[in-house]
């Protein structure tokens, strides 16, 4: 008994030891830092209108088709440069009571009776394939729509849709409030701002970004994710 006795006694005291030979080592080790709190995404930045311009890198293809397009021109100065063989002759508006002047390229209307009511004809909406209209930006996000079109195929000259009315056949053109107008140019551009009518002119047109709205964003990451392929291949 007392053989088994002192064999359990060094079993219990050999168990002991290790028991606190582990105690020892754990508490010797040292404590794990706390995680750090999760850092939250910076908030994205609101996207902006760039212009077809900035899609040409990536879709060269795409932007070769659309460039010159009836819908790239839909919104353009109305210039010599800008509508070609679609520029209309100056002089007088046969069958209406207007004349027609165009000054160092700069189009203005007048009536036959008072040359100094002229008012500017600065843009033109449409590309030609039909009519065209044209609208002169005014104060206060205000726009000016010429009392008359011109059908470019057939060099004539009409009422632009909504005159027509006998009480305006002698008025060059309708004041519309900023509401209105960048209703209007918005079917034709991509619109400068909530208190602008006009844009900036690399927006003419129906472009890239009247269907997929804001690409400032979208091709910053590109720009992002290409600059990471060649940091990655490069090692």
């Amino acid at each position: 008994m007392q053989g088994l006795n002192r064999t359990t006694k060094m079993l219990l005291t050999l168990l002991a030891l290790m028991t606190a030979t582990l105690v020892y080592i754990a508490g010797c080790q040292p404590s794990k830092p706390a995680s750090a709190p999760s850092q939250e995404p910076a908030p994205t930045q609101e996207a902006t209108f760039v212009g077809n311009a900035a899609c040409e890198p990536c879709h060269a293809d795409i932007f070769k088709l659309h460039h010159g397009s009836n819908h790239d021109r839909t919104m353009r100065t109305a210039s010599v440069k800008e509508m070609g063989d679609q520029f209309p002759k100056a002089g007088a508006i046969e069958g209406y009571p207007f004349v027609l002047s165009a000054t160092n390229g700069a189009l203005t209307l007048a009536p036959k009776a008072d040359a100094n009511a002229a008012i500017p004809m600065n843009y033109v909406l449409g590309a030609g394939k039909n009519g065209v209209t044209f609208v002169t930006p005014w104060e206060e996000g205000k726009l000016i729509e010429v009392h008359m079109s011109y059908l470019p195929t057939e060099k004539k000259w009409f009422p632009t849709p909504g005159q027509n009315a006998p009480e305006e056949a002698t008025r060059t053109g309708v004041l519309w409030n900023a509401q209105t107008a960048r209703r209007c140019i918005s079917c034709h551009s991509i619109p400068k701002g909530r208190f602008s009518s006009f844009p900036d002119e690399k927006m003419f047109g129906v472009g890239c970004e009247a269907c997929h709205g804001p690409s400032s964003n979208h091709i910053e990451a590109m720009r992002r994710d290409r600059k990471s392929t060649r940091l990655n291949s490069s090692h």
